[in-house]
């Protein structure tokens, strides 16, 4: 499985690959160029793009409640002796892909799951990708519920998903009306929704948001 300059000589990386069914958690490094020396395995330890080792910890983890992940310590070295120099992450349930964005001429690397979805409040802006990674998404490993707390005062949201990096547009009433009473929402993406403002209103004053 490959990611892709994004254009020739950029030194930027870019592609979304799989992950197998079941997979929360994954380990993975980049090599830049597979070499002909496969006789003792030498060809997975040159080219070897992988984290900065940490002491004694050589499979660092990205922490992240969103789904969004990101390092500055990104190494490039031609040959690295050990197969123990990888990234490991804890991807929200239900991963199906993951998107990476590598750039090795700032030694940085994001990765993005396609569950790093998340509400939006108060706001019509969709979040950085620094701010994405602080969010929490609306999928949780362990049946874990996440919790947002807002100021009081009247309160409105937006699904922001940060995969696609659009927003999903209300397809039905936006109107949610008693904290203690559910409502299943609906909504769809559209490529062009820059101008469709509507989110969901939340009746009431709270202090937060299940």
């Amino acid at each position: 499985m490959r990611i892709w300059e994004t254009a020739e000589g950029s030194n930027v990386y870019e592609g979304v690959l799989p992950v197998r069914e079941g997979d929360v958690d994954i380990w993975f490094r980049f090599i830049t160029k597979l070499s002909d020396d496969y006789n003792n395995g030498a060809c997975w330890h040159e080219n070897f793009v992988g984290p900065v080792p940490q002491g004694t910890i050589y499979e660092p983890t990205l922490e992240s409640k969103s789904g969004v992940y990101y390092t500055a310590q990104v190494n490039v070295k031609e040959y690295s002796p050990s197969e123990a120099n990888t990234w490991h992450i804890a991807l929200p349930e239900g991963t199906q892909e993951v998107k990476y964005h590598l750039d090795l001429n700032k030694k940085e690397m994001w990765v993005v799951s396609d569950k790093a979805i998340m509400p939006v409040f108060n706001s019509d802006t969709k979040p950085s990708t620094v701010e994405a990674i602080k969010m929490a998404c609306v999928y949780q490993n362990n049946n874990d519920k996440p919790e947002y707390f807002i100021p009081k005062g009247e309160c409105s949201f937006r699904i922001y998903n940060a995969f696609k990096d659009l927003f999903g547009c209300p397809s039905s009433d936006t109107s949610i009306a008693g904290k203690s009473k559910s409502k299943l929402l609906d909504f769809s993406y559209d490529n062009d929704n820059s101008n469709k403002m509507d989110d969901y209103r939340l009746g009431g004053r709270y202090d937060s948001v299940y």
